[in-house]
């Protein structure tokens, strides 16, 4: 339920740099929970998709009344195959992070707290280690 977990067949950097990233995802994993949908298939499975998009918007509509502030309200943004949406929630040190991208044959729904102090203490290396894992050689 941590930190998503480090997929080194994406990286092409060197041993030092997955290394790194590996120790980091380690130490940031007790900092975070995640929850993730992902749905592929076409019209004869929508009503599995449904019931993502319901469980998802089931989650953003109760975030307020659970003492979440909305930082970044929810913004469905069309695309040319698709949707995306994102949003970002406050609570106390924590902040939510909701994404769902979709096409019409696939569907990605993701939820991530963190914890701010925890996060609040990466450095700058170790923010490009995440940002872009293949330019740490």
């Amino acid at each position: 339920m941590g930190y998503p977990e480090y997929s080194a067949q994406n990286d092409h950097g060197s041993a030092a740099g997955r290394r790194k990233l590996s120790d980091l995802v380690a130490r940031l994993s007790p900092c975070v929970v995640t929850w993730e949908s992902e749905h592929t298939g076409g019209s004869s499975s929508k009503s599995h998709s449904d019931e993502q998009d319901r469980r998802f918007d089931t989650v953003l509509s109760g975030l307020e009344a659970q003492g979440w502030r909305a930082s970044e309200p929810p913004v469905e943004t069309p695309l040319s195959d698709g949707a995306f949406l994102l949003a970002t929630f406050e609570k106390q040190e924590w902040t939510l992070h909701a994404r769902r991208a979709s096409t019409p044959t696939w569907k990605r729904s993701t939820l991530m707290v963190t914890e701010d102090d925890c996060f609040g203490r990466v450095t700058e290396e170790e923010r490009a280690l995440v940002e872009a894992p293949d330019a740490v050689r």
